[in-house]
């Protein structure tokens, strides 16, 4: 009979930390976003894996779940040599690291655990990594055997307890965990690390795949209980496990991820066939037992995480053991199995699934297993009471805690289950107080600390401070290289960590010291008073002092007191004048004192100089020693300093005078590396807990173990084409008309012939077309004429007539020349290294997507993207670190670019689609391994397919889309003819430019384009744009983007100014731009960036690669010009910019700034992009189309990251072939600006597009001004943005979006009225929203006007005082403001009374009302069904019910602390309900 044990005791095995690494996912987060998205990690073998680890190409080799990065390690890390950590088998590397992230994870400092009764307890696959066959010894022995895995772990970490390794086949490393949780149930082990790792280093070749056709599907899918399953799936990587009980875990305010309630396993003995045979009674043996173990029965299962290998024979055993162990179970069962997401990871199996069921349980997910159709054998798995789960979902259980049990069984008939438990509710409370809080963060080099806090600055955000406090300076070790914070709250602890990111990345790895010796401390006492801090101290009764000096002597006392209390050793007190009396006492030398001895020293402040610098140099001799001198004043300190200043060695630290001056001075110890009590610091707080926040980063490089005779990866000798000659200057035509309209013909695409009469605006000319021209003229005539000779003259006869007469200048630069040198453009250069500072950074991804409707030719596809990389060799580049610098790498293929999915039987495949194209967008690249080019083809329908490319910036810019436009369906129709595409060839390769680039810089040929920056930017001002926050010390490139239209009759009416003041449009467009900041700004003087094409030269308007640059645009809009005046002036700019762009943007920045001021981009802070892209297309049966014109901001402007913002604002505008109007957008900082802000900046924008394009041109711009009169307005309130599944319908500046709208009611108990619930409204809202200032539209009453109710939650308004707010709003005069309120998309509209008459209301985005019954009322939400799901407002039904409950019960608290404890959030910062 089993003991029911409904909750669990203290002997339980809590789960505190884990660390994993799976296929595409580098860590734990990883993993459980790639289960939650369904996700399927098993694919070919990646070039930069196979490359890495020496194999051949990986079309030899089988799909699998590989684990991109097993080649590296931070060997220096673990203070091992890099050839002994070469021999060591990657699994022993990564268990290594798994264990060490594991204790971090926990909260615990690795340090603690040295000496400790640690179990370590690992399984680990047969090692087939060549280093022990190649070169015996004993450091390649001990680095491939499989016991050495948990040896090496216990002897890195110091771990005492008992340590063994588990090889019981591929359930291992659940068996592992087993035996863990045994030595701590017997008292063995205080803690336990368990787990396994399972790697193949060689791959898995094809051709071996035959040798295990029953076992591995052939296709490489694990179809895990399906009809269809033909085997498993091989996979890679492992996990480790952070055990201990639950009593400790309570004690050592660990958080817990799960509780293990019980493991067991058995062997199925004879039951089974053969060895290998299943056995469905042994299984149902082991799950019984386990069960039993942890006092429950298998009723208590809410999921089951099978075994489920996906073979035909091991899935009808399994499904019939699972229905036996759980017949009888009230409801039906789930089942899944991880296998199919990454694999069969053999040793490291078991403790996989273990890792799924601990996320399912802790977080109420259920993960879908993937490829069910329909049961294997035909087994009614409904009758059975069994569904394997295939789609996410989440996971209640009203009943009690969410329980899991996890099978796993080997080969060998070993058997193995556990029972895992969702971990119990951690009690909470408020914590009061704002003290200063001192923080220490320490790493093991400079690089290192930067990317920690960089981190940490992130990671902190949502934590208690105390919490964050407790655990980086008592859970973590303190290495060499340190930084100390002290904060008072949340929020300022982040902008701290951030700013020590911003010093660390400016100093250097070489700037910071590294102590090698801890530094002697001489405190030094000088006759000056003390900070605040250190005054009013009690005085001990053997110094009879009285006043100041009192006061002084007290304080010096103290402060030694409080050093020593924080567990710093002063190896040496100083002291000079009365305070030598304090330095008797500290030393214990002090004899009988009279007053009158005190004041007469007090009154003869005489300090020894040369016995004080004497002593100190003494102590120098010995080694480091920081002199701290809590005086701000101290005379000891500013004698010693001016004395030390050469000597190396002394350091000197001064209290500030505040009233955390003691705190400073810890701080500056900390880091000078002199280790604190932390402890004592911390001040024994007893209610902190530990939280989960990121560890030391591992900085690896190439550990491998190469053999002789490797595969060849390295790139083959060019073959350079045969050079072009020169064009040579010849006379000029008999007829430089008829040499013009062809010329032009050609540089347009114009399928028409030129006309004498014909403008060159009206033809599609810009600047950027004529800078081509320019250069045509240049190698025709030997004469280069400029821009502004176009400009000033767009009649094509007229400008043919000056080519006719000849012009001044001489001619251009040299030509470019294929050379076959691999060299790196500039502009490559500087990305490669904004990488090495930010590695995860996707603010260089290109995007591009588009619908194609048509039968579709998927290789052909695919065949013409490797085509094209075959002709535009730039696409093939990889960057690779050489001594610290980028060489450039050219890859033989783009190799694993290409993928497929197919979500046409979803339930909105345009959902799915949209989900996957953003999620290949934001996908980071590795420059030195990944192609920089990636392909996703979608298939939404019957022939319906979405093509999603992602390139990065350093191999194509904004000009490659009309290259696109010519090739690619030339190459795609040459694939499906089984021929060459007829191209013709490029001159040169990116290379040859850039090499041809780097020898224009070193000579003195733009020597004059940079004295023209140098006049053009002298003094160049800082834009005082207003922002919604304060502007960060540090950018961190974050941003949104703000789509808006410019509508047809508009742009015609532009295109008409453009004509009449013959300028190009961009120079319209962008001279309204300026308007828009000078009124914004009331600046005059401002300077706005645009990129160029680059692409100026003839060698170059073919060619795919990175050769934009940019500009930077200053404007002087001072003595109120007229449109027409203003036109000129941009266009003089322009074109004087476009003269001298050959220079690199990067050159013209060294030479005009000094310091960088890290908040902002150089010379300029907004940015204009205008493009121009080419007509959509119809050819080879396909007709392409945009994708998702519900989200224009992600699908029409290919070209623009998600989520990122290079400048504060950056508008871009849109002309595409065949289309009058344009679609445009801000790209804005989200550091600095809202939602709000950028769309009224895009309105305001429209609005003078629509002035300039209906005023006369002698209108002054003033009245385009803001600033120019002001008058005063009525606010405008913004409406709070709450966010939503699906993206709002972009802005055209007039009326405001139409929705269709649902609705959806929930009971409310009680009986509050309108103040009450309007009150609990906003207060949700300002969660959901984050704003501070929030507004809704609201009816006081039935038949009453609508009205604006707006509320201000800055002050921490508790719910009574928000309530008297809503009263006092509700019942004042109406405001003119309230108009708006008809059209406010978020409203309260009271108590819905359908007999009385309501005011005519738009449809909203979120709206609510009531009706009221004899003790309930009933919520009712209308919500715009375009942008929330149904199960999206039943959530925020349900926030705002528990919220409501919250405020009631707690009216003493602020309403946003009430929400925080009531509104449960996820990792997106939104309700956990809402986001639901």
């Amino acid at each position: 009979m089993t003991v029911r044990h409904p909750t669990p005791g203290d002997d339980d095995i809590a789960v505190v930390g884990i660390a994993a690494r799976y296929p595409e996912a580098a860590n734990l987060a990883e993993f459980r976003a790639n289960l939650a998205a369904g996700r399927d990690s098993v694919r070919p073998l990646s070039r930069s894996r196979a490359k890495a680890t020496g194999l051949g190409p990986p079309s030899h080799y089988h799909a699998m779940g590989f684990v991109e990065d097993i080649s590296t390690f931070d060997y220096a890390f673990f203070t091992l040599s890099k050839r002994e950590a070469s021999l060591i088998d990657p699994q022993q590397r990564i268990a290594l690291v798994l264990a060490y992230q594991a204790v971090e994870d926990a909260g615990y400092s690795v340090a603690e655990f040295r000496d400790s009764a640690t179990a370590v307890v690992f399984s680990a696959a047969t090692s087939t990594y060549p280093a022990m066959w190649a070169e015996p010894g004993v450091l390649s022995t001990l680095g491939n055997v499989p016991f050495a895995v948990p040896a090496r772990i216990a002897y890195q970490l110091g771990l005492t307890g008992p340590c063994y390794a588990v090889d019981s086949g591929c359930n291992g490393s659940l068996i592992a965990v087993h035996h863990a949780c045994r030595e701590l149930r017997s008292g063995d082990a205080d803690f336990a690390l368990a787990g396994g790792v399972s790697l193949r280093v060689n791959g898995l070749r094809a051709d071996m795949a035959e040798g295990s056709a029953e076992l591995m599907s052939p296709g490489g899918r694990c179809r895990a209980f399906d009809a269809n399953a033909d085997g498993t799936a091989v996979g890679e990587g492992g996990a480790a496990l952070l055990l201990t009980t639950m009593a400790r875990a309570r004690a050592d305010r660990v958080p817990v991820h799960a509780v293990i309630r019980g493991t067991a396993t058995v062997s199925s003995g004879h039951s089974s066939a053969t060895i290998s045979s299943p056995s469905a009674r042994a299984q149902v043996a082991v799950i019984s037992r386990a069960w039993q173990k942890a006092g429950l029965t298998p009723d208590d299962a809410g999921y089951l995480e099978a075994h489920g290998s996906g073979t035909p024979l091991g899935d009808a055993v399994e499904l019939e053991g699972i229905t036996s162990a759980f017949r009888g179970r009230p409801g039906v069962l789930p089942i899944g199995s991880v296998k199919t997401n990454i694999g069969h990871l053999d040793h490291a199996a078991g403790v996989s699934g273990l890792v799924k069921a601990i996320l399912a349980v802790e977080h109420g997910e259920l993960y879908p297993s993937l490829h069910f159709e329909r049961p294997t054998g035909g087994v009614d798995l409904a009758g059975n009471g069994i569904e394997v789960v295939t789609e996410a979902r989440t996971w209640s259980d009203e009943t009690g805690p969410r329980r899991a049990g996890v099978s796993s069984f080997s080969l060998g008939g070993i058997n193995a289950h556990c029972v895992v438990e969702q971990p119990p509710a951690r009690a909470t409370g408020s914590r009061g107080g704002t003290t200063s809080r001192l923080v220490g963060v320490s790493a093991k080099s400079v690089g290192a600390l930067a990317a920690l806090c960089t981190e940490l600055a992130t990671a902190v955000r949502g934590h208690d401070l105390d919490d964050v406090v407790f655990t980086l300076n008592r859970g973590r070790p303190h290495h060499d290289h340190r930084v100390a914070v002290h904060a008072r709250s949340i929020a300022e602890l982040a902008q701290s960590l951030a700013a020590r990111a911003a010093e660390l990345d400016v100093r250097g790895e070489g700037s910071a010291p590294t102590t090698r010796q801890r530094p002697a401390v001489a405190l030094l006492l000088s006759p000056d008073r003390m900070p605040p801090a250190l005054r009013g101290r009690t005085l001990p009764s053997e110094l009879p002092a009285t006043g100041d000096e009192a006061d002084l002597l007290a304080g010096q006392i103290a402060v030694h007191r409080e050093l020593r209390a924080a567990g710093v050793t002063v190896d040496a007190v100083l002291s000079g004048g009365v305070s030598r009396y304090a330095a008797r006492y500290l030393r214990d030398t002090l004899s009988a004192v009279e007053a009158a001895d005190i004041a007469a020293a007090a009154a003869d402040p005489s300090i020894d100089t040369d016995r004080l610098v004497a002593v100190a140099k003494g102590m120098l001799a010995d080694g480091p020693v920081v002199f701290v001198e809590p005086s701000p004043e101290g005379r000891l300190g500013a004698l010693l300093a001016d004395a030390l200043r050469d000597t190396a060695d002394a350091d000197m630290l001064r209290a500030p005078d505040t009233s955390d001056a003691v705190t400073h001075l810890l701080a500056g110890l900390y880091e000078r590396g002199v280790d604190l009590d932390w402890a004592a610091v911390d001040r024994g707080d007893d209610s902190a807990w530990r939280v989960r926040l990121p560890g030391h980063p591992m900085r690896g490089s190439r550990c491998w173990f190469d053999l002789p005779g490797q595969p060849d990866w390295d790139d083959a000798p060019d073959n350079p084409s045969a050079e072009p000659s020169p064009r040579s200057v010849t006379d000029a035509p008999e007829d430089s008309l008829d040499w013009l309209q062809t010329t032009l013909r050609e540089l347009l695409h114009s399928e028409r012939d030129v006309g004498a009469d014909d403008d060159y605006f009206d033809l599609g000319g810009n600047s950027l077309i004529g800078m081509q021209l320019v250069d045509r003229v240049s190698d025709r005539y030997g004469v280069r004429p400029k821009l502004i000779d176009l400009y000033e003259r767009p009649k094509v006869a007229d400008f043919a007539a000056l080519l006719a007469d000849g012009t001044s200048a001489s001619g251009g630069l040299p030509p470019i020349m294929p050379r076959g040198r691999h060299v790196m453009s500039f502009g490559q250069v500087r990305m490669w290294f904004h990488h090495q500072l930010d590695a995860a950074t996707t603010i260089y991804n290109l995007p591009m997507v588009s619908e194609l409707h048509g039968p579709i030719d998927e290789s052909a596809v695919r065949g013409m993207w490797d085509d094209l990389a075959a002709r535009h060799r730039v696409l093939l580049s990889n960057y690779v670190e050489v001594d610290g610098e980028p060489e450039l790498r050219i890859r033989e293929t783009l190799g694993d670019f290409f993928r497929t999915a197919d979500v046409s039987g979803e339930p909105d495949p345009v959902a799915a689609a949209r989900a996957l194209v953003h999620e290949a967008a934001v996908a980071p690249f590795d420059l030195a391994t990944d192609p920089l080019v990636r392909a996703l083809l979608i298939r939404i329908g019957p022939d319906e397919h979405v093509l999603q490319v992602t390139t990065h910036h350093s191999v194509n810019d904004g000009g490659s889309p009309r290259i696109f436009e010519q090739e690619l369906p030339a190459l795609y129709a040459a694939r499906r003819a089984g021929r060459r595409a007829d191209l013709a060839p490029l001159p040169i390769e990116y290379w040859d430019y850039a090499l041809w680039q780097r020898e224009l810089i070193a000579s003195a040929a733009l020597d004059s384009e940079l004295e023209y920056w140098r006049t053009v930017l002298e003094d160049v001002p800082l834009l005082r744009l207003p922002t919604d926050f304060p502007r960060p010390e540090r950018k961190n490139f974050t941003g949104a983007f703000h789509t808006f239209t410019v509508s047809e009759e508009l742009t015609r009416s532009l295109r008409a100014v453009a004509r009449r003041e013959s300028v190009s449009l961009f120079v319209v467009l962008l001279s309204a731009f300026y308007l828009l900041m000078a009124s914004r700004s009331r600046q005059r003087d401002l300077v706005v960036g645009t990129p160029t094409t680059g692409r100026n030269r003839p060698e170059l308007s073919g060619m795919i690669g990175y050769f934009n640059s940019t500009v930077a645009l200053r404007a002087d809009l001072s003595g109120d010009p007229n449109i027409t005046e203003l036109c000129a002036r941009v266009r003089d700019v322009v074109l004087g910019a476009l003269e001298h762009q050959e220079i690199p943007f990067d050159r013209v920045v060294t030479a005009l700034t000094g310091d960088r001021d890290l908040s902002r981009t150089p010379l300029f802070d907004v940015c204009h992009v205008h493009q121009e892209l080419p007509a959509l297309q119809s050819q080879q049966g396909l007709t392409e189309t945009l994708f998702d014109q519900e989200d224009p901001a992600a699908i029409a402007f290919g070209g623009v990251p998600s989520g990122t913002a290079k400048f504060d604002l950056t508008l871009v505008t849109t002309e595409r072939g065949g289309e009058d109007g344009m679609a445009a957008g801000l790209e804005f900082s989200t550091e600095l600006f809202t939602e709000q802000t950028a769309a009224a900046l895009c309105a305001e924008y429209v609005r003078i597009l629509e002035g300039v394009a209906d005023a006369p041109r002698t209108q002054p711009v003033s009245v385009f001004l803001t600033d120019a009169a002001p008058a005063p307005v009525a606010r405008l309130v913004a409406p709070p943005l709450v966010p939503a599944d699906r993206p709002r319908q972009p802005s055209t500046g007039a009326e405001p979006p139409s929705y269709s709208t649902a609705r959806v009611t929930a009971t409310l108990d009680g009986q509050p009225g309108h103040p009450e619930l309007l009150a609990a409204w906003l207060t949700l809202l300002a969660w959901y929203t984050a704003q501070d200032e929030v507004a809704v539209g609201t009816a006081p009453g039935p038949g009453a006007s609508p009205r604006l109710v707006v509320a201000d939650l800055s002050g921490d308004p508790t719910y009574p005082e928000l309530v008297e707010t809503v009263r006092r709003e509700l019942s004042s005069d109406p405001r003119a403001a309230d108009t708006a309120a008809q059209h406010f998309p978020v409203r309260c509209d009271g108590e819905r009374d359908d007999s009385a008459e309501r005011a005519d209301l738009s449809p909203v985005e979120l709206g609510l009302s009531w009706t009221r019954g004899p003790t309930a009322l009933t919520l009712e939400l209308d919500y715009a069904t375009d942008l929330f799901d149904r199960s999206t407002a039943t959530a925020m039904l349900t926030d705002l019910r528990r919220l409501l409950a919250g405020l009631v019960a707690h009216p003493d608290l602020p309403t946003q602390e009430v929400a925080m404890e009531y509104v449960h959030q996820d990792d997106t910062g939104f309700s956990t309900e809402a986001a639901r």
